[in-house]
């Protein structure tokens, strides 16, 4: 009779024990989910750069469209950082 209470002990003590692992693999996937929905806004930021790069090396002004195109890039790359940043403030009060 005294194997059934150790043996249920065994199993309590293993399901508790093994509690914590399960929360750090949740945590690390929920953190993993998170830099992978950041990750299309980074890649937005850097191809935003790169094209307002290669517009400004352009000769041509376009009849005053490159000018414009520019500061639509700038607006874009601003709201772009002002989404993350909101994102992360959002995060530290949930």
């Amino acid at each position: 009779m005294k194997v059934l209470p150790c043996l249920l002990m065994s199993i309590a003590l293993s399901s508790v024990l093994s509690l914590p692992v399960f929360a750090i693999e949740s945590e690390a996937t929920r953190l993993q989910q998170e830099e992978e929905h950041y990750l299309g806004v980074t890649e937005a930021i850097n191809d935003i750069k790169s094209a307002k790069i290669k517009l400004e090396e352009t000769a041509n002004e376009f009849g005053g469209h490159k000018n414009i195109a520019l500061h639509a890039l700038d607006e874009a790359l601003n709201q772009l950082q002002v989404s993350l940043e909101f994102a992360k403030t959002e995060k530290k009060t949930q």
